[in-house]
């Protein structure tokens, strides 16, 4: 794999009187996409050339994960973290006055200005970030640690962004070869679940509403072309991938798949990947049906990036104050109380709409937690019949049943689901929603939500 120097490598230039670099135009920031290597560089870090536009001093090779607010934000191996802490501990000279770049995405930014005068420093295999000389506050400090496979997360509210190879006076870090620079891919529909790649994909879906809940059968295709089915029966039971040995993507293969996959970092079963994959079909279709209508979607995700609920807002906002009186409306009617954020579909991508619980500090409305007796799950009286909205630790999906509370043992909540089935136990955490209903509703369990 080719790699640069911090001390001695140029990838250049890119100017006349220098002889010609590597070709590195597959790195381009118009091709960059979420997953994808690319080159990064603070917008402001540049230097004038006699006889051309500025160019950066430095790039770093890392890989990208998003774009919040239009400045990008990336993953780095060890070696190019410690240029970046380099660069920083060099003098600055910022001449001129740099307007605080705007960002409308609820995430808070740092002039250039400022990015200038704060300090990066290592502290043992993290990175400190420190503010406090700009802010004035003693706490303005954040702390960086490296993942599981050693890589940072860098972005921190600076204004990083992808740049072109051919721009950079210097470029540190590893540069994968042409066809091996795409790290991984992400969905449009679960943006924080990382895939080997995306030749995997649902053509069709077809659901069924039966009296447990909804089931379903999907065609995967493995570049375009039919591997196996994915199933589900609607009785509460797995979600299932069948696939013939012959098939150019069988059990094995998905195991391979699945294995390679992260949700926020950690790894994740088989049945959530095949539910993931169906959801970005089914909510690919929603919000193409919703367009056609003149409409669009807003959906409510709780602390761990579920989907608790998902509306149909018409017409679709086109102006700020369309969007500001939809999200005052939403969050009147707060019907999840572990919801934590409301998002719109913009046309190519979710955006942030609005926080569930404005004016509420974020770490009061957390995912349920067993140590603060789950607020859900202390409204629940003894005797009364509830309709249940719940979700394991491995489902995508919700699941729906009607039970009479019987009770706490632990952390376990006790329900009779008689007749449907004996009394049934299930930990607190997974409560999402709590409705009394009357006596004589049916009981159920697993019921599938969607």
């Amino acid at each position: 794999m080719p790699r640069t120097d911090p001390g001695s490598h140029d990838h250049g230039p890119k100017r006349p009187d220098q002889p010609a670099g590597p070709d590195l135009s597959y790195l381009h920031p118009d091709t960059l996409r979420v997953g994808g290597t690319g080159v990064f560089a603070r917008d402001w870090a540049t230097s004038d050339t006699p006889d051309g536009p500025p160019r950066f001093r430095v790039g770093f090779v890392g890989v990208l994960t998003g774009t919040p607010g239009g400045w990008a934000q990336f993953e780095c191996i060890r070696e190019v973290a410690e240029a970046i802490v380099a660069a920083q501990q060099q003098p600055h000279d910022l001449l001129g006055e740099h307007p605080a770049p705007q960002d409308h995405t609820h995430a808070e930014r740092t002039s250039p200005a400022a990015e200038s005068m704060a300090t990066l420093a290592f502290d043992g295999d993290a990175i400190l970030v420190d503010n406090r000389g700009h802010h004035g506050d003693p706490d303005a400090v954040l702390r960086v640690e490296p993942d599981e496979a050693g890589r940072y997360p860098v972005g921190w509210g600076w204004t990083w962004t992808a740049v072109d190879a051919a721009d950079c006076d210097r470029i540190v870090g590893q540069i994968p070869p042409p066809g091996e620079h795409q790290q991984f891919v992400t969905l449009v529909h679960t943006p924080d679940l990382r895939l080997p790649h995306d030749r995997v994909a649902v053509s069709s879906l077809q659901q069924l509403s039966t009296h447990n809940g909804v089931a379903f059968v999907a065609d995967l295709t493995l570049d375009g072309r039919f591997a196996g089915r994915i199933e589900n029966d609607g009785n509460g039971g797995p979600t299932t991938y069948f696939g013939l040995n012959s098939s150019p993507f069988n059990w094995r293969h998905l195991a391979e798949y699945v294995h390679a996959c992260r949700y926020r970092g950690q790894p994740v079963s088989e049945e959530f990947v095949l539910d993931a994959l169906i959801d970005d079909f089914d909510l690919g279709r929603q919000v193409a049906d919703a367009a056609v209508a003149g409409a669009t979607l807003v959906r409510l995700l709780d602390e761990r990036g579920f989907t608790l609920d998902i509306q149909a807002v018409r017409p679709a906002p086109t102006r700020a104050g369309d969007r500001t009186a939809i999200a005052r409306q939403l969050t009147a009617q707060s019907p999840y109380p572990s919801g934590r954020l409301w998002q719109i579909w913009a046309g190519t991508a979710w955006q942030y709409l609005t926080d569930a619980h404005p004016g509420t500090p974020a770490s009061s409305t957390p995912a349920p937690d067993p140590a603060d007796d789950n607020a859900i799950a202390a409204s629940l009286v003894r005797g009364q019949r509830y309709r249940l909205r719940y979700r394991s630790e491995t489902q995508r999906r919700d699941r729906s049943a009607v039970m009479v509370y019987l009770g706490a043992d632990g952390d376990q909540l006790l329900f009779d689901a008689r007749p449907a089935a004996g009394t049934q136990r299930m930990p607190r955490t997974w409560l999402r929603a709590v409705e009394q209903v009357p006596v004589d509703t049916p009981a159920h369990i697993n019921k599938i939500t969607r």
